[in-house]
């Protein structure tokens, strides 16, 4: 196992074992310029029981153990970054609002209490802006013409 973390060191591949305080070796992974891999990413045989078994490299933990922790250690820190998961989107008041059961037929509500105050002031207006909204689609075409006409009648 030391042999083959020199032989890939001397190529430029960086390689780190995951090692316990125990000395346990659960893993290793590896890494090439700003690319890093699990082992067994790379497959079964890249892992560190697929090495032993499927390659040929044996490790022994008297021998091998100082090595595979002086390859983590000088690995340390040069982790490469996780990626961030996406900030929680939050709808907007409106869009919530508009998803309640009854929330439309409420706010036609306010809008007509809105047109019976505005009736004391200019009743033609309020009667004009409820029967748009009331009013079939082809007939709230005549309803725009007059109100056109209302206005341009009072030079707006």
């Amino acid at each position: 196992m030391t042999e083959f973390l020199r032989r890939l060191q001397a190529k430029g591949v960086q390689v780190r074992p995951n090692v316990a305080r125990t000395g346990h070796v659960s893993g290793i992974s590896y890494r090439l310029d700003r690319v890093a891999v699990k082992g067994s990413g790379l497959g079964r045989a890249y892992s560190f029981e697929g090495l032993q078994r499927e390659q040929g490299v044996r490790y022994d933990r008297a021998r091998d153990l100082p090595a595979l922790e002086h390859a983590a250690r000088a690995t340390k820190g040069l982790e490469p970054e996780r990626r961030r998961r996406r900030p929680l989107r939050v709808p907007s008041p409106g869009r919530v609002l508009g998803r309640l059961p009854g929330h439309e037929q409420a706010r036609t509500g306010l809008w007509l209490a809105h047109n019976l105050e505005l009736a004391g002031r200019a009743p033609g207006r309020a009667a004009l802006n409820v029967a748009e909204r009331l009013l079939p689609a082809d007939a709230r075409a005549a309803v725009r013409a007059i109100r056109k006409v209302i206005d341009l009648s009072r030079g707006r």
